[in-house]
C-alpha cells in the first residue's frame, strides 16, 4: 500500500486531532471517535477536497514522534485499529505486516472457491443467480440449505463475483 507524506500540521490541526481521540490512561486504547472506515481505522482530513485523508493512528505516530511513517505501516501492538495511543504503535516493513498479522490469526481466509470449506464454484453460484428455480429446488440441486441459496441470490454471500 502506498502511503503519502503526512503535511506539517498547524497547532489547529493538531488540537483538532485530539479532540477527536478519547485519550485514557497511558496502558489503555486512545479510541479515536469519529470517521472509522470498513476496516475500522480512522481517518483524519487535512487540506481541500479529499486530498488529505490520513488514517488516524499514522497521525498519531507523526505527532508523538515526529517521524513521518511514510512508506512504512504503524503497527498496533493492542491490535485495535482505532487506537490511537502512541505507545501502542510503532513502525513496521510490509513484512513485518504481514507478520503481525499472521502471528495474531488476523488473515482473512480465501473468498469463493479458493476457501478449502466452500461447496460451490463461481460459476456455480452465477447459474444459482440466474437460473430462475425456486430457492428449494436449487438447494437440492447443490446440496445446500434454501438459506444459503436466498443469501446467495441476495449478494449477502460470494458478494465477490
Amino acid at each position: 500500500m502506498a502511503h503519502r507524506a503526512i503535511p506539517p500540521l498547524s497547532e489547529s490541526d493538531k488540537a483538532r486531532f485530539w479532540g477527536k481521540v478519547e485519550v485514557r490512561g497511558p496502558d489503555e486504547c486512545w479510541e479515536w471517535k469519529a470517521f472509522l472506515n470498513n476496516d475500522g481505522y480512522g481517518h483524519f482530513h487535512l487540506g481541500k477536497h479529499g486530498n488529505g485523508m490520513f488514517r488516524s493512528p499514522r497521525v498519531a505516530f507523526f505527532l508523538a514522534t515526529g517521524i513521518d511513517p511514510a512508506e512504512m505501516h504503524v503497527l498496533h501492538r493492542c491490535d485495535n485499529p482505532p487506537c490511537c495511543n502512541p505507545d501502542h504503535l510503532s513502525l513496521g516493513t510490509d513484512g513485518d505486516n504481514s507478520a503481525d498479522r499472521d502471528k495474531k490469526k488476523r488473515r482473512k481466509p480465501p473468498s469463493g472457491s479458493l476457501n478449502g470449506f466452500s461447496k460451490l464454484t463461481e460459476s456455480d453460484v452465477l447459474y444459482i443467480r440466474s437460473c430462475g428455480d425456486s430457492l428449494r429446488k436449487s438447494a437440492k440441486k447443490f446440496g445446500l440449505d434454501y438459506t444459503t441459496v436466498s443469501d446467495i441470490r441476495r449478494r449477502k454471500s460470494w458478494r465477490h463475483i
